[in-house]
């Protein structure tokens, strides 16, 4: 991954400032400078970002696993895999992703729980991956032993994901959010991140508790704001407190869980969040894969292609 750092010429910056001064209203004129570049930074800094540039080009794809999550990330510049779904649905997965990519730039394992992971193996021994981006917390699932074993024998790079880590992948950005610390089992453990492109940003949660969320709320109190919210546990109502989606304040919703499934999701309590807000959201399990297309500084919709 990259970090880019930019860098400004200081010797400029000193005339501007000693021109300034040096005039009649100079003073003031640089005091008002100062206040508002300090409340645009305030502004962003608060709201996660920018808004989407004109000549923005980015597509978020939510696949279709069932009772599971699989995202793609696409640009001009990267292809991102978030999760995979479970190993009987990795065959969907690989089709799904080469329809589009030949590679995977960087694959996100949320956490190592089957639905979210289970097909990894089958992944990177089906599509070259450059990357992993994981928590430090393990399983001695079967399934995240044979991840390991693939990501070994591919060679692939593995980073760990750290609490507050910015990742760079070509035009896609990363903010880690949580886990902040250390907890007893895999959902809470989950990673939390916005992931950004020319303004575009999307909160993924993996399955992340309310705990785990609330942490991570008095840890980065700003910067969460997303135009899309991939909503905790398939919709569990023990994931997506509603603190954590207020800092989110989506425009749109996804919610990826199986028909029928036996746990009930998603639950009423958080199809009341959005029917509350008058926002729109959108269930695998009703409508397919469902995919957000950025272009033009503009978001459409298009389910089940």
């Amino acid at each position: 991954m990259n970090y880019n750092n930019r860098n400004y010429n200081n010797s400029e910056t000193k005339k501007l400032v000693r021109g300034l001064m040096g005039t009649k209203y100079g003073p003031i004129i640089l005091v008002l400078l100062i206040i508002m570049s300090a409340a645009i930074g305030y502004y962003y800094y608060i709201n996660g970002g920018s808004s989407i540039s004109a000549d923005a080009y980015a597509e978020y794809h939510f696949i279709d696993v069932g009772q599971g999550d699989a995202s793609l990330i696409l640009t001009d510049e990267a292809a991102v895999l978030v999760d995979c779904g479970t190993l009987d649905q990795s065959d969907i997965v690989i089709d799904y992703v080469s329809r589009y990519t030949d590679r995977i730039d960087l694959f996100v394992f949320s956490h190592a729980h089957d639905d979210h992971m289970g097909g990894a193996a089958n992944v990177i021994r089906s599509i070259p991956v450059d990357e992993v981006l994981m928590t430090s917390y393990a399983s001695d699932a079967v399934f995240f032993e044979k991840a390991l074993d693939a990501i070994e024998e591919y060679d692939v790079q593995v980073t760990e994901a750290l609490p507050g880590g910015t990742y760079t992948e070509g035009d896609v950005n990363i903010k880690v959010f949580a886990p902040v610390t250390d907890y007893e089992d895999h959902n809470s453990n989950s990673i939390i991140m916005r992931v950004e492109v020319d303004g575009s940003s999307v909160m993924y949660t993996g399955d992340a508790e309310h705990r785990t969320e609330k942490d991570a709320l008095d840890e980065y109190p700003y910067g969460m704001k997303s135009d899309i919210l991939k909503v905790g546990h398939h919709g569990s109502s023990t994931s997506t407190c509603e603190a954590f989606f207020d800092a989110v304040s989506p425009k749109y919703g996804v919610i990826s869980c199986g028909e029928g499934n036996s746990y009930g999701h998603p639950h009423r309590e958080i199809k009341a969040f959005f029917a509350e807000r008058e926002l729109e959201y959108y269930r695998t399990d009703l409508v397919g894969d469902v995919v957000f297309t950025v272009k033009g500084g503009e978001i459409t919709v298009n389910c089940g292609e």
